[in-house]
């Protein structure tokens, strides 16, 4: 199941950015925008959310973990070959035939009828994807999407990275809000923490919560 969210800029007492959709929570999302800001934008800021946020309108399936030398593109599952036969992908799977053109044989509604649907005996092996994914290049170019303090909470969303300095340093502050899914308030839970220009790559992302110090996000808080 997906964790979504939003990275944005600060407007005032609002924000305004862009959707995410996978792995949004701290150690997931916020890990990843910490390591872009120090390595791959060298913490020049606003560079970031210049690309995270104007260049890719429609938003992001998932940055995390994703090599940024790579041009953002999202790859739709099941497309190509597969690497284990080299068979067209679809051609796996009994319930993609007829749409790609393909005759049902009497073998596959037999199969299909007893809630088999493999058709090579397989699943299709495809490639690791590693380029970041979003909603606007590639196999999806879907329209721009402009995430607010309005209609997140509706969009699912569940964490807010709001940036309110164009410069990663001491007073670069960046939000972590974090709202219930019944409508209230957007800024209940709100929590912020440094995104710090010195030290290494933050400890305890893989822990229960983060602790608060420069550099490193401050613990989410309950709604």
């Amino acid at each position: 199941m997906s964790t979504r969210g939003v990275i944005a800029r600060q407007k005032g007492d609002a924000f305004e950015g862009r959707y995410h959709h996978w792995d949004s929570y701290p150690t997931g999302l916020g890990k990843a925008l910490w390591e872009l800001a120090h390595s791959e934008f060298k913490c020049d800021l606003e560079g970031m959310l210049h690309f995270l946020i104007d260049e890719h309108p429609a938003g992001w399936s998932t940055i995390c973990n994703k090599d940024f030398s790579l041009k953002p593109r999202f790859n739709e599952h099941g497309k190509g070959n597969c690497l284990k036969c080299g068979k067209p992908s679809w051609e796996h799977y009994y319930q993609e035939w007829e749409s790609h053109g393909k005759r049902l044989t009497e073998k596959a509604k037999e199969s299909m009828s007893h809630g088999n649907y493999m058709a090579l005996g397989h699943s299709s092996g495809q490639p690791r994807t590693t380029n970041a994914e979003c909603y606007c290049h590639g196999d999806r170019q879907e329209d721009g999407l402009l995430v607010t303090m309005k209609n997140a909470a509706e969009m699912g969303c569940e964490y807010a990275y709001v940036f309110s300095n164009n410069a990663v340093d001491d007073h670069s502050i960046f939000h972590q809000q974090r709202w219930q899914q019944d409508g209230r308030d957007v800024r209940d839970g709100q929590c912020r923490g440094q995104m710090g220009s010195t030290g290494s790559t933050p400890a305890g992302w893989t822990g229960a919560g983060l602790e608060s110090h420069p550099g490193l996000l401050s613990q989410v808080g309950t709604p």
